[in-house]
């Protein structure tokens, strides 16, 4: 008897016995159990088994708190208590409906949360890659079709993200997963793409054409608004022609908005972004540094920090070494590290320390911090909140200490230290004080903060 089928074992004749069960369900933590008589039920027995994180009822709805393995409870349970299998449901049913900035967080948690696999498998094969390559182990060689086939499989776990976050958002807000699918593929499509920096209308309006690839930002706020035209259609066309018309004007009507306003509206306003902090640190030196260290991880997420590569790739041929862009984005993302420490003091749960660890493990060994970044920190404000505060502090300091890089690498994880590498040996300590300061006060931010917890 494995430890799933011991959970449902020991928790039917807790709960009165298979008899007393007339409904079952499951969302993506929880059994969600109906029950003939409540007063049958032991519910502190119930808290006791292991494997069952906690109880409570919703209305007259008993919950049993399982964890990531509830399909699999699931399965056994209504075989055993012989009831029908029904569909899993929004983990959120219950809560209530969020408004403002948190309405926001909810959507994007909910969103990312079902695509978590995605960014972990990803994460890893850009690991191995990176791991076993010619810049650490040297077992494979760059060349060599196992480390194509391991980049490749990595970077399409990134590189649709559109597509991905397309499906998942559309079914956050009760839409068919195809409409964000279709209109992720939309932006991705190679003829597209290939339009970039060339003039293009669309249906007669001008187009800025950007790349989307790896993106999240744009496609959330493009399903968003892609839901409002749905519905909206969808009360308004009459039942027979739904299937045809529906999606056909939803999506007619969302693909001028979204290539034309929302995903160029990143790119313009990254470019202003970009341009104002870039002259910041003509005039205010450390403070521009520390402006780079705290936003860089949200222009990440948006895509906008691809405007600064551009600065990168002009001003290092030229003057041989930056003490600007890569110290801040260097200070900001060794946050990483203090983050997963105040994860592992602070999370409960142990797929979560597990996850946090897994996501971390990705970062540092292969350089691949969007596991973390869109796992961790996209659904957890005070997360996000504490890697911008410690970003800034730190790029303050890689400022004031003149943290300089003589390498053009903008590399991510333990390989990051190669930009630094060359000049006067107190670079080597200024380094070690940026990471030091960042990693210390993301633990500390995040531990005064507070850590949500799923």
């Amino acid at each position: 008897m494995d430890k799933n089928e011991q959970i449902v074992s020991e928790l039917l004749p807790l709960l009165g016995g298979k008899e007393n069960v007339s409904a079952a369900t499951h969302c993506m933590t929880r059994l969600r159990l109906n029950l003939k008589d409540e007063k049958l039920v032991d519910v502190d027995a119930i808290k006791k088994i292991n494997g069952v994180a906690g109880t409570q009822f919703v209305g007259r709805q008993l919950q049993v708190i399982i964890g990531t393995n509830v399909s699999k409870v699931y399965d056994i349970f209504v075989k055993e208590a012989g009831v029908a299998a029904q569909a899993a449901i929004d983990e959120n049913l219950d809560a209530p409906k969020k408004k403002g900035v948190d309405a926001v967080f909810d959507y994007i948690s909910g969103t990312m949360s079902p695509i978590l696999p995605a960014f972990i498998a990803g994460g890893f094969f850009k690991m191995l890659a990176t791991v076993l390559g010619p810049g650490s182990l040297n077992l494979i060689s760059a060349e060599s079709d196992l480390s194509t086939l391991l980049t490749f499989m990595g970077d399409a776990g990134f590189y649709f993200l559109p597509i991905i976050v397309g499906i998942s958002s559309s079914m956050k807000l009760n839409m068919p997963w195809s409409y964000g699918a279709y209109i992720g593929a939309i932006m991705l499509h190679p003829t597209f793409t290939a339009l970039a920096g060339q003039p293009f209308k669309v249906f007669g309006i001008s187009c800025n054409v950007q790349s989307y690839a790896s993106t999240v930002i744009p496609i959330l706020a493009i399903v968003w608004v892609m839901s409002y035209i749905y519905r909206f259609f969808r009360k308004l066309v009459p039942d027979a022609l739904q299937l045809i018309f529906v999606p056909f004007i939803t999506l007619l009507m969302i693909t001028p908005i979204a290539l034309c306003l929302i995903g160029p509206a990143g790119s313009f306003l990254g470019n202003y972004i970009a341009g104002a902090i870039i002259g910041m640190n003509d005039v205010f030196g450390p403070l521009a540094v520390a402006l780079v260290g705290g936003l860089f991880l949200p222009l990440v997420f948006t895509g906008m920090h691809v405007m600064f590569y551009m600065y990168l790739f002009t001003t290092f041929p030229t003057i041989g070494y930056d003490s600007f862009f890569l110290p801040g984005t260097f200070a900001s993302s060794w946050v990483i590290l203090g983050l997963w420490l105040a994860c592992l003091v602070k999370f409960k749960k142990k797929e979560n320390k597990a996850y946090a660890t897994g996501t971390f493990l990705t970062w540092i060994l292969g350089g691949v911090g969007e596991p973390f970044m869109f796992g961790i920190l996209l659904k957890n404000k005070k997360l996000l909140l504490a890697s911008c505060v410690a970003g800034a502090i730190a790029g303050f300091v890689a400022g004031l200490l003149h943290l300089t890089a003589y390498a053009l690498a903008p590399a991510n994880g333990i390989y990051s230290v190669l930009a630094f590498m060359g000049g006067p040996s107190f670079n080597y300590v200024a380094m070690a004080i940026t990471v030091l300061v960042s990693a210390g006060c993301a633990f500390a931010a995040a531990v005064i903060l507070g850590v949500e917890e799923d």
